[in-house]
């Protein structure tokens, strides 16, 4: 993988340096930890977790090396995950975060910077997509990629059913996404299922018991907001296995 354009957030590494060695480890596989809407998690089988990514860089004729390391630096975010995008992986992206200081390793010909990386899953991500949902009509959507996607739903007019005082998106006819809504009635409310947490407001709120956090599947998917008005903004960025 050597010579490879590479870029972490919106940085180019190319700018400062040849990139002469990717090494993207083999994932370990690690149990499997479903969440229980009521608390709690149980074991469903094993995934393919974590992966140590090492890079070695060549900086470019007339940079300081010194210097070449500091912007480098300041480009890494340690403990939050980062998109790093590698040429050879086509235009898709990996989830990764830097897990401490770039090293030099001084050679007989060249200054070598050492950058080493953890991509904190398995998966390769394309662009973001998005489509709005009302209650008044099912909308479908098509989810490419390989590998099942944790979508957001968020929305700004969000308006309660006054039976229950529910609000929520459903798949699929079924894995609805409800939550509760206080008063105003219209409210803003955000779900993400991937982090699983939802806020109401600036308030972190709990899903109902018989609710689930949605997974797209590749494929075709109906949504629709089955309980309470408004619209929602799904969104959600298409996966594939490594």
């Amino acid at each position: 993988m050597a010579g490879q354009t590479v870029t972490i957030g919106e940085h180019s590494i190319n700018d400062l340096f040849y990139v002469s060695e990717i090494d993207v480890g083999v994932p370990e596989f690690v149990p499997n930890l479903i969440d229980r809407i009521d608390g709690g998690a149980y074991v469903n089988g094993m995934r393919v977790g974590t992966a140590d990514i090492t890079m070695r860089l060549v900086v470019l004729p007339g940079i300081d090396v010194r210097r070449a390391v500091s912007t480098l630096l300041s480009w890494l975010d340690v403990g939050t995950p980062q998109w790093m995008a590698i040429s050879r992986d086509g235009g898709k992206r990996r989830r990764v975060v830097a897990t401490g200081a770039p090293t030099i390793e001084d050679t007989e010909y060249e200054d070598v910077v050492v950058v080493e990386l953890l991509q904190v899953d398995p998966y390769l991500y394309g662009t973001s997509r998005s489509i709005t949902v009302t209650s008044t009509y099912a909308t479908t959507i098509a989810v490419g990629g390989d590998a099942p996607t944790c979508p957001s739903i968020v929305s700004t007019n969000a308006t309660r059913r006054a039976s229950d005082d529910l609000w929520g998106v459903i798949v699929d006819g079924s894995t609805p996404a409800l939550v509760k809504l206080p008063q105003p009635q219209q409210t803003a409310v955000s779900i993400d299922c991937d982090a699983h947490t939802a806020m109401v407001g600036n308030d972190t709120v709990a899903l109902t018991l018989d609710s689930d956090w949605p997974e797209l599947a590749p494929g075709n998917h109906t949504l629709v907001i089955g309980a309470g008005g408004g619209t929602a903004t799904v969104t959600w960025v298409e996966r594939w296995h490594r």
